[in-house]
């Protein structure tokens, strides 16, 4: 099976993740995030994945 992953740089962007973000993605790859916030998004994002 292959893997596909989505970036995001520099901040959580919502709409990409809407639009990009599907079952057949096994992952989001982040960096560069600058503020906390975004560290903090991200991980609300992860928590209703797990949760599902």
């Amino acid at each position: 099976m292959t893997e596909y992953f989505i970036g995001m740089h520099c901040r959580f962007d919502d709409i990409k993740y809407k639009r990009d973000y599907t079952s057949r993605i096994s992952g989001i790859e982040f960096c560069n995030f600058n503020e906390q916030k975004e560290i903090q998004r991200v991980l609300e994002i992860a928590k209703k994945i797990i949760s599902k």
